[in-house]
């Protein structure tokens, strides 16, 4: 079976993948800060999509 996408399609995906994490992360209580940077170059060229800090968590 074939299946067929476009670029914009394949985007759209990733966009709502990075949200999805995005409020994921926000929902850990060690979350400090989300920064999205998809839309950065600087980071684009690296394929970085998030950048996360949170608090050291003692086990």
């Amino acid at each position: 079976m074939t299946y067929a996408y476009s670029m914009d399609d394949a985007v759209q995906v990733a966009k709502q993948a990075a949200t999805n994490i995005e409020v994921w992360l926000w929902s850990k209580s060690e979350t400090i800060s989300v920064q999205n940077v998809e839309d950065d170059p600087d980071y684009q060229r690296r394929d970085v999509d998030l950048i996360g800090q949170r608090r050291r968590v003692k086990f």
